[in-house]
């Protein structure tokens, strides 16, 4: 345990100053600033989180300090509570995003959440400070005159009418009606935050994240703030963007994309070039205009974007004409530009063209849609595929995200547990690896915590076809 660390309280207690001229660094200031300017932080309120080893077998630590009272105590109480059972324990680190944010926690986390939990709510993304009034460069309590605060007078902030610094932490506020002073933490590099889904829901501390940024004061009152990194930033910081690197180290190992998917080959490319995992991947990528003759030209764009010499995967994508042939492709194959050719589909209307061109051109594979709604593919495509030794990838096996919707608010069955089924997203998962042509899903996801739990449906039992029915009535009764 760390026995004591000092935080810089911004001159909170010394008279405004005049700017010193030349202007000096964060490290030049706090390197001169007096004892008096320095508060010592109880190590009740500091959260220390290890990170692996770095390559070279050096420690990493990353020391948090949270907030005090009046501001995010709900959330503080829970992860207080989540860091006594040491639930963290072996959790990963599931998303950093460039110029953003690192997070932790969430699903990635190997032990069960403890009882007792404090519910949050919205409502307490701010806090009342009661009545204050400007004083030159301070704020001060209006009855006592007792300082609150040093106002920020660096340009005008478009985010709040008031921004200060309260006992060291940046704040910002506007007046109630009543006269009141309603506050809440800034968004700034280093500040930590937690994890949510979608509002109403406001977390509960059980994932949080780190500004590793820019300062996203655009999220300033729409998510909890509970702490700030004073020890370690760095680290965070430094860490391989995007989230294919936990993804691998999930267990996962088919990356899907396509020109049409925005900027997916590219990111898809600089992540596995950055961290080195290219080998450990198969990269499934797709041409949109295959025109005769055309097909290199428009396979060397994605291998640039991708930045690898081959392709595992190299696709027609949306196919529609019963008589298209693949020549092409398979000439590129046969160059060794990539090594297995296929044809997509996500439409019904074009499922006759696609058994058509399956029986006569047998490609390697088939990425198609399918999802235990939706099992149209079991009576003519799936044999199909079998016959001719063609494997097959899944597309869309949450129906674009229909599945969830129904589930929601529906208890996973408790025989669901017969396949070490963990969530309904495995549920939705299990039932379409069990069948015997599937080779592999790919459910498309923005969010690293819920990837992480889909990895999870590749693990354990699978459902044998007794139960695959039970699972297709048990969502069709809903």
């Amino acid at each position: 345990m760390i026995p004591t660390i000092l935080t810089l309280l911004g001159m909170a207690l010394a008279p405004a100053a005049a700017p010193s001229s030349p202007q000096q660094a964060p490290s030049e200031i706090a390197a001169a600033a007096p004892v008096r300017d320095w508060r010592a932080i109880a190590e009740s309120d500091l959260l220390v989180m290890d990170l692996a080893p770095d390559r070279a077998g050096r420690p990493r630590r990353v020391v948090i300090q949270l907030m005090p009272a009046p501001f995010s105590q709900a959330w503080i109480g829970n992860i207080r509570r989540l860091a006594a059972a040491r639930w963290w324990d072996g959790a990963a680190i599931n998303r950093v995003q460039d110029d953003y944010v690192a997070q932790w926690g969430g699903d990635t986390a190997k032990h069960p959440v403890p009882a007792g939990l404090a519910a949050t709510s919205q409502a307490d993304y701010v806090a009342d400070l009661g009545r204050t009034a400007v004083d030159g460069a301070l704020l001060r309590e209006v009855a006592t005159r007792r300082f609150v605060g040093r106002l920020a007078t660096a340009g005008h902030d478009a985010y709040a009418p008031l921004t200060f610094t309260w006992r060291g932490w940046p704040i910002a506020a506007e007046p109630a009606a009543t006269g009141a002073t309603i506050a809440w933490p800034v968004h700034c590099y280093g500040m930590v935050g937690v994890g949510r889904d979608m509002p109403p829901d406001a977390g509960s501390g059980a994932e949080l994240y780190a500004v590793i940024g820019h300062a996203p004061r655009h999220l300033d009152r729409n998510i909890a703030l509970v702490g700030r990194a004073i020890e370690g930033i760095e680290l965070l910081s430094a860490l391989p963007r995007g989230t294919e690197l936990y993804k691998v180290a999930g267990g996962g190992t088919l990356i899907d994309t396509a020109p049409s998917y925005g900027q997916a080959e590219g990111v898809v490319g600089d992540v596995l070039a950055n961290t080195g995992l290219r080998n450990k991947v198969f990269i499934a990528t797709k041409l949109e205009d295959f025109v005769p003759g055309k097909e290199e030209a428009e396979t060397r764009d994605c291998l640039k974007a991708l930045k690898t010499s081959k392709i595992d995967l190299l696709q027609l994508h949306n196919v529609r004409d019963p008589n298209q042939r693949m020549a092409g492709v398979d000439a590129l194959k046969a160059k060794g530009i990539c090594r297995y050719t296929g044809i997509t589909t996500t439409f019904k209307s074009a499922y006759a063209a696609t058994e058509a061109i399956i029986k006569r051109e047998k490609p390697d594979f088939l990425l198609i849609d399918y999802a235990i709604d939706n099992r149209d593919v079991e009576a003519r495509i799936l044999p199909a595929c079998q016959d001719a030794g063609t494997a097959v990838l899944i597309a869309l096996p949450f129906g674009r995200g229909r599945l969830f919707r129904t589930a929601l608010g529906k208890q996973l069955p408790e025989w669901a547990a017969e396949f070490d089924c963990a969530s309904w997203g495995q549920f939705f998962l299990k039932f379409l690896l069990a069948h015997p042509a599937v080779h592999a899903v790919a459910p498309g996801t923005s969010k690293a915590q819920h990837m992480i739990d889909n990895l999870g449906a590749g693990r354990g039992r699978l459902p044998d076809a007794k139960t695959r029915e039970r699972m297709a009535q048990y969502v069709e009764a809903f």
